[in-house]
């Protein structure tokens, strides 16, 4: 339970809120979900009697689905303001389906999927007082998660603009003028930034040739390279030296080869 406490210690107030709004969705979820399997299976049944190992697993079912549906709501739980209350209207309506769609499916497959959203409207219509204790519950968990949503929308909000500090100057050698007292040689970020905007400008200008200043042409110096290249010893020569005259040799023509039944037909006629 130390990791608990620590977790709880060290979590921000809109994350216990968050904490708190699933714990009492579940709680409710999974007793509503018990009272509803109980007078569906045994009308008879009397509050402190034994649970058997079906029903156990009913009430962790509908914890589950209770805290699924409210998973599933998204966006729609939480929004601070008065128009966050419309979309908590969806978001309750979303859950109660979602939830019964879970729990049954977990509890009964197939069959508790599809008589689960149905069997938790008839509990809630011919029970008023668990239909009003079931949207309050729900309606609480909103509101416990309107501070977690504002902490989550706050780092989209952007700081005001406040008087910055001067920066203490550095002592790093790399920053001080040369000849100067260390003291007295520091330079500061705007100096540093305006001696090298002047330096890249200056080396872009020497780069740049002058209108003035003539451009050499290419083929200049391309020809005395040429002439060069002409007048070396070891330039090679792109002409083919000539085929060497060889003895042609006579090439005789087979004979046809003949098969078999050729012979053979030749031979009767």
């Amino acid at each position: 339970m130390a990791w608990l406490t620590d977790g709880m210690t060290r979590a921000t107030d809109g994350e216990r809120g968050r904490a708190l709004a699933y714990l009492i969705v579940v709680l409710f979820g999974a007793g509503l979900t018990f009272v509803i399997v109980a007078q569906l299976e045994n009308s008879g049944r009397r509050p402190f009697d034994p649970l058997t190992l079906y029903e156990c697993w009913v009430i962790l079912a509908g914890g589950i689905g209770a805290a699924g549906g409210l998973y599933l709501t998204g966006e729609l739980m939480g929004t601070p303001g008065s128009s966050g209350w419309p979309r908590a209207l969806r978001g309750v309506l979303i859950l109660s389906f979602a939830g019964s769609v879970i729990t049954g499916t977990l509890a009964l497959p197939i069959y508790g999927t599809m008589f689960g959203p149905f069997s938790l409207f008839m509990k809630l219509a011919s029970s008023p007082l668990l239909a009003v204790l079931w949207f309050s519950c729900l309606f609480a968990a909103h509101f416990l998660m309107v501070r977690w949503r504002q902490e989550r929308d706050s780092i989209f909000v952007p700081i005001a603009d406040l008087p910055r500090s001067p920066r203490a100057p550095s002592t790093s050698p790399l920053r001080k003028r040369p000849g100067t007292a260390p003291e007295k040689g520091l330079l500061d970020d705007e100096d540093a930034a305006r001696r090298a905007l002047e330096t890249a400008a200056q080396e872009r200008e020497a780069r740049v040739t002058p209108e003035s200043q003539a451009v050499p042409d290419p083929s200049e110096r391309r020809e005395p390279l040429r002439q060069a290249a002409a007048a070396s010893p070891l330039r090679i020569s792109k002409a083919r030296p000539p085929a060497p005259a060889g003895r042609l040799r006579r090439i005789r023509p087979r004979r046809p080869v003949r098969s078999k039944r050729v012979e053979e037909t030749s031979g009767q006629a």
